[in-house]
């Protein structure tokens, strides 16, 4: 069950970042990535202040949480260009 929340969050965070930009997805085959990863977004989660009372803005406050948290035990990859022809 715990995996398949981070996978939830993972994906949900695809469509988060620039087309250039992707979170090194592979490193979530090993174990202590994942426990990295938990402890990341329950740090987050407890140095959060309060609950907001607007729903969009607890869910722009927990998207960020889970973005940093990725970001911190992931990574991001740049999409290289890959021009197949002479750049002049």
């Amino acid at each position: 069950m715990g995996n398949s929340i981070i996978i939830f969050n993972i994906n949900l965070l695809l469509y988060l970042l620039k087309q250039e930009e992707f979170f090194k997805v592979i490193l979530l085959n090993d174990e202590s990535i994942i426990w990295l990863y938990t402890q990341r977004v329950k740090l987050h989660l407890n140095n959060k202040k309060e609950n907001e009372t607007d729903i969009e803005k607890e869910w722009i406050n927990l998207q960020n949480i889970i973005k940093s948290a990725t970001n911190e035990s992931l990574g991001i990859i740049k999409k290289r260009s890959r021009r197949k022809y002479l750049k002049i």
